[in-house]
């Protein structure tokens, strides 16, 4: 029964993440009496690979299944499977411990053989990639990334048997399961790529930003192709944001594109594709799209569109502001130590956007006010060298 259970919640992770976040937490407790009583370790680390990969997906800790992925023991596919999710779980620590595990992790490669060894690499250096551009790395991450490339195309032009008997593990054909996750391997590469040589840009380089259109473009066909309809919208989302600082403001595609594919996004990423739309808008075309935000997207989007109508803050800066909220999550932390200096506190505002869902219009509260106290005191933030003040 936990093993159903492990199989059915991982695949509701992967394509139905709501539903899947509904029930993880039977699952996880299924699982980790299943792993006691020496169940299938290797269907119990696909639901945990799953499980970490949405969590992080949505900002969520997932360091504290570090110890429980210690208890898996088996054989070699175990062993590396377990190395695939202990970098997952090391690319959300601090930059200086992520950096050291990651090389001590590199460093167990050697005990694996063939293209397995080549596989097992690329899935850890594209976390290492994603820890990397979360603190502005950017440079070590397109140099990591370029060695990345070149091995995911060796490796979908060749493969070994070590390889294919990895991927036994999923239903279906082993060697059809083996080319679609290195396609979307070479997606995901091509995505930090264009993030990467978007960072060194910076915001006014028009020649270099278009240049990451054409990156994220690629990633965008190879998910489409793969009928990962929520990894295409997040490239289409990039996409947009590099338009819009080149003058084009409207993420309407985006926001339309959302209402086929529902089903497969989670709250927190359907909640930035709102806000950006919001944003991108002069006003609030909806108070049903305002109501569904995320606490989050919430504080980052309304006081925006207040200062837009107001004070007519300059758009792009709002979306370079915005951007750096959503692209460095390790930032957050002092982002939040100045917003909770400026504001009266987060829970205040919270209060006066419960007056505001009840029926009351924003004017007639004191969310704006609030809001706009806490943007107009924040830095600003025009080019992406400038974080490294923070």
């Amino acid at each position: 029964m936990s093993e159903c259970l492990a199989y059915w919640c991982g695949f509701a992770l992967q394509d139905l993440p709501n539903l899947g976040l509904l029930f993880k937490d039977i699952a996880l407790k299924a699982v980790e009496e299943g792993v006691k009583l020496r169940g299938n370790q290797r269907k119990y680390l696909r639901f945990l690979y799953y499980l970490v990969g949405r969590l992080r997906a949505i900002e969520r800790d997932v360091t504290e299944f570090e110890e429980m992925l210690e208890r898996f023991e088996g054989d070699e596919i175990i062993e590396t499977e377990k190395m695939i999710i202990k970098s997952m779980i090391i690319s959300k620590k601090p930059y200086i411990k992520a950096e050291s595990e990651f090389k001590e992790l590199m460093s167990k490669l050697d005990k694996l053989k063939g293209n397995l060894r080549n596989y097992i690499e690329i899935a850890i250096k594209l976390n290492w990639v994603e820890m990397l551009l979360s603190w502005n790395k950017a440079e070590e991450a397109k140099e990591l990334l370029e060695g990345v490339m070149k091995s995911v195309e060796e490796l979908l032009n060749k493969a070994d048997k070590d390889l294919i008997e990895y991927f036994k593990v999923y239903e279906g054909n082993a060697r059809k399961k083996l080319e679609e996750s290195l396609r979307l391997r070479k997606a995901s590469a091509y995505y930090s790529y264009a993030k990467a040589l978007m960072m060194l840009a910076g915001y006014m380089d028009r020649d270099k930003l278009e240049e990451t259109t054409k990156y994220f473009e690629e990633a965008r066909k190879i998910c489409e192709e793969s009928e990962n309809s929520s990894e295409a919208l997040k490239c289409l989302s990039r996409i947009c944001k590099v338009r819009a600082v080149m003058g084009e403001y409207d993420f309407k595609d985006v926001f339309e594109k959302t209402k086929d594919i529902i089903h497969t996004l989670d709250d927190f990423t359907y909640s930035g594709v709102v806000a950006e739309y919001l944003i991108s808008k002069d006003r609030i075309e909806s108070k049903e799209l305002v109501e569904g935000l995320t606490p989050y997207f919430r504080r980052i989007a309304l006081p925006m569109l207040h200062l837009k109508s107001v004070k007519r803050v300059d758009a792009i800066r709002l979306l370079e502001e915005f951007e750096v909220e959503i692209a460095y999550p390790n930032l957050r932390e002092s982002l939040a130590k100045i917003l909770s200096l400026l504001s009266k506190s987060a829970w205040k505002m919270d209060e006066e956007f419960e007056r505001f869902k009840r029926g009351k219009s924003l004017d007639n509260t004191e969310f704006l006010p609030l809001a706009k106290d806490v943007i107009l005191k924040l830095p600003p933030i025009v080019r992406y060298k400038h974080l490294q003040g923070f």
